[in-house]
Order: C-alpha cells, then sequence, then structure tokens
C-alpha cells in the first residue's frame, strides 16, 4: 500500500466500526477493515471506492473470537499494510446478557474470547509492525461497562474492565516506542442492535461522534495523546 496513513478496523460491519472506517477514510487514510459477515464487508467497500476513488480499501471476513482466525487476520494485515501501520482500532466485540452465577457455562469465555483475547492476541501478531511504525496509535473500544458494573451484563462487564486493563498495560509497554494507546469509553451508542428497544434513538448516543473522536485523538499530534475517553449520552445514562 503506498499512502501515507494506514488504518486497521475490527469490527467493521456495522455500528461504531462502520462509522469509524468511514472517518478514516474521509480523513484520507487508506484502511483495511474486518468482520464477521462478508457481505456487510462487500457493502462498505463498495461504498468507499466510490466515495474515494483515489485510496485503497481492503476489507475480509474473519471470527477474532477464534484464536485461528486471528492469526490469519494478523497474516493478512502484514501483507496488506507491507512495512507500516498508523491507525490499529480494536472494535470487535459482543454482548450477551446474563448472570455470572447462572448463565451457560460457556458464556464467559465467549465474551473474553472476543471482546478482550482478540485484541491481545492480534496486537502481539502486529507486534513488529506496530514497534516499528513510530508515531502508530492504538485504539481500544471499552464501555462504560469497563468501570461500572451493570444488571444482567456481568460477564460483559467483566471483558471490557480486563479490556481497559490491557490497553492501559500496553499503553506503559509501547510508550519507549513512540505508540499511543487510547481507551474509548462509551455509553450506550445508537446501532441496529438497538433498533427493537423501545428507546428513542435521540436518547442514545451517535456512532459518527465516537469515530471523529477517534480522528481528533490521532490528529493531536506526536508530542501527546490522548489515553482515555468516558462518553456519555447528553441525558445520561439508559
Amino acid at each position: 500500500m503506498s499512502h501515507k496513513s494506514i488504518a486497521v478496523v475490527t469490527g467493521a460491519g456495522r455500528g461504531i466500526g462502520r462509522a469509524v472506517v468511514l472517518r478514516l477514510a474521509q480523513g484520507g487514510c487508506s484502511v483495511l477493515f474486518t468482520a464477521r459477515t462478508k457481505s456487510e464487508l462487500d457493502s462498505l467497500k463498495s461504498e468507499l471506492e466510490s466515495l474515494y476513488p483515489h485510496q485503497h480499501f481492503a476489507c475480509a471476513p474473519f471470527d477474532l473470537g477464534n484464536r485461528n482466525d486471528v492469526a490469519r487476520c494478523a497474516d493478512w494485515i502484514r501483507n496488506e499494510a507491507g512495512d507500516r501501520l498508523d491507525i490499529l482500532v480494536h472494535n470487535a466485540g459482543l454482548f450477551l446478557p446474563g448472570s455470572l452465577l447462572d448463565e451457560p457455562d460457556d458464556q464467559f469465555l465467549s465474551l473474553l474470547e472476543v471482546n478482550v483475547l482478540s485484541a491481545y492476541y492480534l496486537t502481539r501478531g502486529l507486534t513488529t509492525l506496530i514497534k516499528a511504525s513510530r508515531g502508530a496509535h492504538l485504539f481500544f473500544m471499552c464501555s462504560t461497562a469497563s468501570i461500572k458494573a451493570y444488571p444482567a451484563g456481568g460477564a460483559y462487564a467483566v471483558s471490557k474492565h480486563a479490556l481497559l486493563g490491557l490497553s492501559r498495560s500496553l499503553r506503559q509497554e509501547l510508550m519507549p516506542y513512540g505508540v499511543g494507546v487510547t481507551s474509548i469509553l462509551p455509553g450506550p451508542t445508537y446501532t441496529s442492535s438497538w433498533a427493537d428497544s423501545g428507546i428513542p434513538q435521540d436518547r442514545f448516543m451517535r456512532a459518527e461522534d465516537i469515530a471523529e473522536l477517534i480522528w481528533t485523538s490521532w490528529k493531536v499530534g506526536a508530542t501527546s495523546v490522548v489515553e482515555e475517553l468516558l462518553l456519555c449520552p447528553i441525558l445520561g445514562d439508559i
């Protein structure tokens, strides 16, 4: 890839991830993006190529809850990106409601695999590329559930607490290489998963607002880094 700014976004098929891809492309980045559903990826790629015909876009479907797929995704990114990676947005995530004491036996592990281990193993798989790209910036899509437990969402909250801990630790480890790490902690954000909730859409934050903050945080510059961002709807949590 020849474009000077190269970004990678996971969980890009819809919602926040899709909005982030569009904002990075609008800013001039060439974007590699992935999600589980190929049709969503293909649709987004077609839209991007129509809007920005002189930029490079590539997509591929991976299930980042599967460690073998995470390894394949890392290989794909290295092959596509070449010798540089400017932005890596860990947005892949999964929410399953339930109580820690009576949820299905495999639910806790499923949430950890998608919400935490995917970011952990993908970062490790790209470590050499990240360290070599001085000025690279990693974003971790945490949640208000990273700092607060919600009813019927115990395992999700545990996984998001762990993701925040992972991002904070990587901030320290990557600091000597000039790599920025930002933890994003959004509250309720309107996506298709809320469409049948009965809650008015204007009660939520917009995915585009989170995408804009990621762009702004990256553009702060080489001498500063936004370490954590906590966002909530203007009328408070839901």
